[in-house]
Formats: structure tokens, C-alpha cells, sequence
């Protein structure tokens, strides 16, 4: 979501294809604390400001695009990175089709729960073979 936020480009993409087309994008709480700690890093101040927009809009215009839902702690930890369960266990509570992500720990995953965890180039390339399906 910061790379998409932040810079645009394929994970950009992704967000673009979810607002427009009928897709949704879950999120937590605790997933948008942890953006906002993420871009309020001094490393990004420069790109926040190019967007022209605060910390706080750039978070609150995610949540306002996204369903908000609430998480539930792994009992066991499954990534290996901790933060990244969090991700997990939104997707697991959203019921979502597919997780995307660029997080390493998160793709050597390639599955949880039999969601299927995708880079946003497969996403990109996935949402639009469905678009034409369903558009023919």
C-alpha cells in the first residue's frame, strides 16, 4: 500500500483496478497503524509531499477506500516476519480471494489458508484476464 500510495507504478495499479472495477481491499486497524508509522518515516517525508497530501489524508483516503475489518491475533505465528501476520489474519477474517503483497516474508508463503499470496504484478494480471472474462 505505500508503494502504491507512495510511488504509483504496478502496486498503483492494483488500487486503481480495485476502486474502479468492483474489487475489494480489507484492511485492520492494526494494518493502518502500521502505515501510518510507516510513512510518517522520515525517509519518505519527500515522497508524502509530493502527493501533495498529509500522513494523515494519505491514511484516512486508504481507510476510506478500503472495508475496515477487525482482526483477530494469530494464535501462532506463520510468517517470518511477526508484523506480517497481521496481513494474514485480515485476509483470513475478510475471507479475501487473494493476498497482494511485495513483502518477501509474505510471498515465500505462497499460500495461507488457501488464499493465494500474489505480487501486485500477478495482481494486475489476474484483475484484468477477470475484467475481460466477465466483460465478454
Amino acid at each position: 500500500v505505500v508503494s502504491a500510495l507512495l510511488w504509483h507504478g504496478v502496486p498503483g495499479e492494483v488500487l486503481v483496478l480495485a476502486r474502479h472495477e468492483s474489487m475489494r481491499i480489507f484492511t485492520s486497524m492494526q494494518l493502518l497503524d502500521e502505515m501510518r508509522e510507516v510513512i510518517c518515516r522520515a525517509k519518505f517525508a519527500e515522497r508524502v509531499q509530493r502527493t501533495g497530501q498529509t500522513t494523515d489524508e494519505l491514511v484516512r483516503n486508504f481507510r476510506a477506500a478500503a472495508w475496515l475489518v477487525r482482526n483477530r491475533r494469530m494464535t501462532k505465528q506463520v510468517s517470518r516476519d511477526p508484523d506480517d501476520d497481521a496481513v494474514l489474519a485480515c485476509a483470513a477474517v475478510a475471507r479475501a480471494d487473494l493476498i497482494v503483497s511485495g513483502d518477501r516474508d509474505l510471498l515465500s508463503l505462497r499460500v495461507f489458508r488457501g488464499i493465494e499470496i500474489v505480487s501486485a504484478q500477478n495482481a494486475v494480471i489476474r484483475f484484468k484476464q477477470l475484467l475481460a472474462r466477465t466483460r465478454s
